[in-house]
């Protein structure tokens, strides 16, 4: 299974109650850049701390995607591999509403493979 979630302006408390009430298996970051101004505790280095091996960033998933490229493609079948053998994994950005992220693109892209073992959460719902 594959979630997905936005930060926003939420606290790494909130993040935290997702990823352990869920029982996530993987957090995915896919920021282009996997650092924040706003909120320090979502930054790389913290999410590591906190959540260790279980904490990986991808960038060949941030920002603007190329759903044509090479590694994206590469990058999604890992992920797919992954959730077949049975494992959560939260792919985490900073904006909240999934339809204004490319969050939205990767679970389309997913769809249109056949891939639909995917849930959009709202941080909101750990407060």
């Amino acid at each position: 299974m594959i979630y997905t979630i936005g930060y926003s302006n939420k606290s790494i408390i909130n993040l935290k109650k997702a990823f352990y009430n869920l029982r996530i298996d993987i957090l995915i970051d896919i920021r282009m850049k996997p650092y924040s101004r706003f909120n320090p505790s979502m930054n790389k280095n913290s999410l590591e701390s906190i959540f260790g091996s279980k904490y990986l960033w991808m960038r060949e998933l941030g920002g603007d995607l190329d759903i044509e490229s090479q590694d994206f493609k590469l990058t999604i079948d890992k992920i797919i591999k992954i959730a077949d053998e049975g494992k959560k994994i939260m792919l985490m950005c900073c904006e909240r509403d999934y339809r204004r992220c490319h969050r939205f693109s990767i679970t389309n892209y997913l769809e249109e493979i056949g891939f639909t073992k995917y849930r959009h959460l709202d941080i909101a719902d750990y407060d």
